[in-house]
């Protein structure tokens, strides 16, 4: 019979008599981290921010006075590759989630 972690507990830390607040998540060197390492919300932070920029790019893209190929092209290679990409090889495995790959795959 395996025991059952309990993940919930909280800690109350003070500071000069004060309790301070916990957070769910954390923002360290560009990088979400929620309580429980599962990168979640750096990708839900991410698929935001990309969602943005690309409506931005498509504004742009207009057939009859939008900006070349080649130039969205770069853009999005300088622009969404690396927020897409940054610190990929600390997430990956969270992409590797059913639910994270379909919020990727939604952009």
């Amino acid at each position: 019979m395996s025991r059952k972690r309990n993940d919930d507990r909280e800690v109350s830390i003070y500071l000069i008599y004060k309790r301070l607040d916990q957070n769910e998540e954390i923002k360290y060197l560009g990088m979400y981290l929620d309580n429980k390492f599962n990168f979640n919300a750096h990708i839900d932070h991410t698929v935001a921010k990309l969602i943005t920029i690309i409506n931005i790019l498509a504004r742009t893209a207009e057939l009859q006075w939008g900006l070349r190929h080649k130039f969205l092209k770069t853009i999005y290679e300088g622009a969404v590759v690396p927020i897409l990409t940054y610190g990929a090889s600390i997430w990956v495995e969270a992409i590797r989630l059913n639910k994270n790959l379909t919020k990727y795959k939604g952009i």
